[in-house]
């Protein structure tokens, strides 16, 4: 089941959001490199989140039996395709065998770097996919996942060949999330570490309540537009807003048309309104400007200074690297063409409060 890429393939077509996160940490459990134990996130995961509606329909398979194999040895039900990577033998493809499946409610810690992969085929709404798992793992996502997707993630890189849908990078801590597309609502929302790059656009309320402590801070990093309430409550953290699609060549990118189908902003503007609403620490970058009736009386536009240089360098190469873009597109070295949003103070209703 192990190939000389150290990949594994999971054929998420007739799984519900149950059974293939079981699935991925039965995955991981057998390959013996990891363990799984309880923690706090476990009442989260399962008081918080029950009852959450993906926006994709689960094609009616929630109701079905929870199939899928105990042990990943058992005989395989899942046909190699033309879409199957080159190098797959059919003993290590996951099918969909009558077993009984593992807790869900666990968590997964590793003490090892690995460079293990893990590929998800055919995705369609199946939530929390690598919600609380804490290693160097890889998942490579085929397909649209659900809500929270990474949610409480501490470690793994998830890299998703299609759009996203709301609570992407929940509370991560740490790893990378990269987008191939668009993403939905309050992306990153409470997010206290780890990146994310999303290629397209994304929704209302990105980075709500984004956090930092001391050297850790998260990042989100935008290819096209953001919606209402940018930055709404911002603790700490760095946000970029390219807004590509107003300058790029579409059809090299092949996302034509995303902002035409976006409801919050126009090819004109960046973002929606009430940026920074609330916001009373970290940064926001702006590629170009921003209207001010569009920004939030906490914060206050400045020109980008040399240490913000070094730092949208920094990310904008990733965001580069990650997507096939060249750095010389997005900007010049000088960075004439941002600016930066930061709040006017760490404490703006400071003055409502009761004492």
């Amino acid at each position: 089941m192990e190939n000389k890429n150290n990949q594994y393939i999971i054929d998420a077509k007739n799984l519900n959001y149950k059974s293939l996160n079981n699935l991925i940490r039965e995955k991981i459990k057998e390959l013996n490199q990891y363990n799984i134990y309880n923690n706090s996130y476990n009442n989260s995961y399962n008081n918080n989140f029950k009852g959450q509606n993906s926006v994709y329909k689960e094609q009616n398979i929630e109701n079905q039996k929870s199939d899928f194999p105990k042990s990943l040895t058992t005989s395989i039900t899942t046909d190699i395709t033309e879409d199957t990577p080159a190098g797959t033998t059919k003993d290590m493809i996951v099918g969909t065998t009558k077993d009984t499946p593992v807790n869900i409610t666990k968590d997964i810690t590793a003490d090892v770097t690995t460079n293990m992969t893990i590929i998800i085929k055919n995705v369609l709404g199946q939530r929390y996919i690598g919600d609380g798992i804490k290693n160097k793992i890889n998942i490579k996502i085929y397909g649209t996942p659900g809500n929270d997707l990474g949610a409480f993630m501490d470690g793994p890189q998830i890299e998703v060949f299609g759009n996203c849908q709301d609570g992407t990078a929940n509370t991560l801590n740490s790893g990378k999330i990269i987008v191939h597309g668009e993403c939905g609502d309050i992306l990153g929302y409470s997010m206290r570490g780890g990146e994310v790059y999303i290629k397209g656009n994304v929704g209302w309320r990105t980075g709500i309540h984004m956090k930092s402590y001391k050297e850790n801070y998260p990042v989100i990093v935008i290819g096209g537009n953001a919606g209402n309430f940018l930055g709404e409550y911002m603790a700490g953290g760095i946000i970029v807003v390219l807004g590509l699609f107003k300058d790029f060549n579409l059809s090299n990118l092949n996302l034509k048309d995303y902002s035409n189908r976006f409801y919050y902003s126009s090819m004109n503007s960046i973002t929606g309104g009430f940026v920074g609403t609330g916001m009373h620490g970290g940064v926001i970058y702006i590629r170009g400007d921003i209207e001010d009736n569009k920004i939030g009386k906490e914060v206050k536009k400045e020109n980008v200074s040399l240490e913000d240089k070094k730092i949208l360098e920094r990310y904008l190469n990733n965001f580069c690297k990650y997507f096939n873009i060249k750095f010389s597109d997005i900007t010049s070295k000088n960075f004439t063409n941002f600016i930066k949003l930061i709040p006017h103070s760490h404490r703006p209703y400071g003055k409502i409060y009761a004492y």
